[in-house]
């Protein structure tokens, strides 16, 4: 069943028509990466192919063209229960992986590296500027 032409049950095409949804989910859980903006997701999402599944009652977010999975939007999961989220996406996509993990997050879970290998990538770090190269630029 590992096939990636298999569609994973209750994954969706993210769409213009789920704007609601999204600001619904992002003001009750607002996230600081410029990833998940409304717009970036749609206009973006166009691109790299997103995707969209209600899990546990929070939403994920997947670029299927790079296999990437959003840290979920919603309550929080523990990191046994992201781990089952990344096994089940594994199942239909066996190059999945997280990102997007909050700093605080995982402060607040040091057990998080018993389930996940956790790697910085700079090129997905937003666009932080220091000041004084802005003036001499």
């Amino acid at each position: 069943m590992s096939s990636e032409n298999i569609k994973m049950p209750g994954l969706n095409d993210l769409q213009v028509s789920h704007t609601l949804m999204l600001r619904e989910y992002l003001t009750k859980y607002p996230r600081e990466n410029c990833d998940y903006t409304i717009v970036n997701l749609l206009v973006w999402g166009l691109i790299y192919e997103n995707k969209f599944l209600l899990y546990k009652e929070r939403l994920i977010i997947f670029n299927t063209r790079h296999n990437y999975i959003f840290f979920p939007i919603g309550e929080e999961l523990s990191p046994i229960e992201l781990s089952e989220l990344v096994s089940h996406f594994k199942e239909y996509y066996p190059k999945a992986e997280m990102i997007l993990i909050p700093k605080e997050y995982l402060d607040e879970h040091p057990d998080f590296g018993d389930f996940f290998e956790i790697r910085e990538d700079r090129d997905w770090a937003d666009y932080i500027y220091s000041n004084e190269n802005m003036v001499t630029l």
